[in-house]
């Protein structure tokens, strides 16, 4: 009886594997990062410049409707990576309940897999870029918690899956929710955070996972590249996902700097990043562009501004990706006259971006010995007194496109805020 018992047990844990499902090959969160040989150099495009038939949403007034063609080669030959500057939004992608039009953003993923480079997602859940219907739910139907969550988590597994679909390895990291702070660190005041509650931004990263467990997530934040009250607000939400096992991988530092005339320094930046590679998170320099200041040579000082943020990634060994938010001057969010790109507006190349690219081809390895390779000179930053840095428009815009030959300046050519 003994034998047959042993038997029968022989033959259930066999019928139980061979039903089991086969071992997830899904990425764990935090992602490690395997090898360090290069850190790649995005820019943030959009369908105007690379797409012929360039799509808007409805109410929106389209500033460019051209194509160029030096934008795409100046991208194709000088980036890695493309983040969309509003194309992947839900304004863009979704302007109207349940009908979605991924014809803009399906122009910038082709234009990536083209040139052989990848996409960062920007962004699932991005609350100044709401449409319409979602901030002013029809008066007879409020919003309650669960249907706004299913809202929410229906456009996330439509929109990840679409580009899982449609474009395979293209779209590999998404900055699942963008923005969510105040300057103050308190939580915005958004139609989810009212609504759905504290949780809101754990169930998005929880919905992206669920659509891609592949998909490197990320929280991208503005002004949280410093040490300040906005900065430890972000660090106390992913510590307390790291700990409790929500899906993330990574913060993004956005990284709009120079407004105020103030310019991080690389003590400040390394030891955030250092915070975030403590929790075993990535962080990756998402929306870099650099104003350059009033006094003092700006030339210069915008060059050293660049060369910080590009060192800082090169000795962080958790920084995975630095993106300048936008390819030239000529089409900057900025406005032309800011020259805060790394491509002037004629498209030749700046001494800041050889820089850039000097460090970002010598990462520091994960391990063992590293002598950097001598990138020129480091032009030095003086300190500041200011220690909370802000944007004259807070951050990245819902609408970040001004007319390509917009002369004025960045508190007049930029448009309105996006917080």
């Amino acid at each position: 009886m003994a034998g047959m018992a042993g038997i029968a047990t022989v033959f259930a844990l066999l019928a139980l594997a061979g039903t089991a499902p086969a071992t997830s090959l899904a990425a764990s969160h935090p992602s490690p990062m395997t090898s360090r040989t290069s850190v790649p150099l995005g820019a943030a495009v959009w369908s105007g410049c690379t797409v012929a038939t360039y799509v808007w949403p409805a109410g929106l007034a389209c500033p460019v409707a051209s194509y160029d063609a030096r934008y795409r080669s100046t991208f194709a030959q000088n980036f890695d990576r493309a983040t969309a500057e509003n194309e992947f939004k839900m304004l863009w992608t979704q302007p109207k309940r349940g009908r979605f039009d991924f014809r803009a953003a399906d122009g910038i993923a082709a234009l990536a897999a083209s040139a052989s480079k990848t996409v960062r997602g920007h962004a699932l859940v991005y609350p100044a870029a709401n449409p319409r219907w979602v901030d002013k739910p029809f008066f007879l139907t409020p919003w309650t918690r669960s249907r706004l969550l299913d809202v929410m988590r229906t456009h996330i597994k439509t929109t990840v899956r679409h580009f899982k679909s449609k474009f395979p390895g293209v779209v590999t990291e998404w900055d699942v929710v963008n923005e969510p702070f105040l300057r103050s660190g308190a939580r915005d005041d958004n139609v989810y955070q009212r609504v759905i509650g504290n949780d809101w931004i754990e169930q998005a990263f929880r919905a992206a996972n669920a659509a891609d467990p592949d998909a490197l997530l990320y929280l991208n934040e503005f002004d949280a590249d410093t040490p300040n009250a906005r900065q430890r607000a972000v660090y106390a939400l992913v510590s307390d996902f790291v700990r409790r096992g929500v899906p993330i991988d990574g913060v993004g530092l956005e990284m709009h700097v120079g407004a105020d005339g103030r310019y991080p320094t690389l003590v400040e930046l390394k030891n955030v990043m250092a915070q975030y590679n403590a929790l075993g998170l990535r962080v990756s320099v998402t929306e870099l562009d650099v104003l350059r200041p009033i006094e003092g040579d700006p030339v210069l000082i915008q060059r050293a501004a660049y060369d910080t943020v590009a060192q800082a990634c090169q000795e962080s060994t958790n920084c995975d990706g630095v993106t300048i938010w936008g390819v030239a001057d000529r089409y900057s969010w900025r406005g032309a006259a800011q020259a805060a790109t790394l491509f002037s507006r004629n498209f030749t190349k700046k001494r800041a971006y050889d820089l850039v690219r000097c460090r970002l081809n010598d990462p520091k390895p994960l391990s063992g010995t590293w002598t950097p390779k001598d990138c020129g000179p480091v032009e030095l930053v003086p300190e500041t007194a200011s220690t909370e840095p802000t944007g004259p428009t807070g951050g990245s815009s819902t609408a970040s496109d001004p007319a390509p030959d917009a002369e004025a300046g960045p508190a007049a050519a930029a448009p309105a805020a996006a917080r």
